[in-house]
C-alpha cells in the first residue's frame, strides 16, 4: 500500500510490474515491524531478514521458470501411466 502511495497510485491496486520499491518493502517491512514488537527485537528481525532473502529468490525462481506447473503436470501424468499399468 505504501509502495502504491510513493507511485501515486490507488492504494489497493496491484502493481503493473515490481520494481526496487516493491522489493524493498518485501525485504525490510517484515523485519522492521518483528523490531518492534518482537519478544527480542534484534535476534528476530535479523531471523526474519535472513529468511526473506533466501525464501524470496527461491519462491521466484520456482514460480517464474515454470517448475511448480512442470512438476503438476509430470505428477499427473505419472499417476495416469501408473493406473494403466496396474
Amino acid at each position: 500500500m505504501l509502495a502504491n502511495e510513493v507511485r501515486g497510485r490507488r492504494t489497493f491496486r496491484w502493481p503493473d510490474r515490481v520494481g526496487f520499491i516493491e522489493s524493498g518493502v518485501l525485504f525490510a517491512l517484515p523485519p522492521v515491524i518483528v523490531a518492534l514488537f518482537g519478544s527480542s527485537p534484534a535476534r528476530d528481525a535479523l531471523a526474519v531478514a535472513v529468511l526473506n532473502v533466501g525464501a524470496v529468490p527461491l519462491i521466484y525462481l520456482l514460480t517464474s521458470h515454470g517448475v511448480l506447473p512442470m512438476v503438476r503436470w509430470a505428477s499427473v501424468f505419472m499417476t495416469r501411466q501408473i493406473r494403466q499399468v496396474v
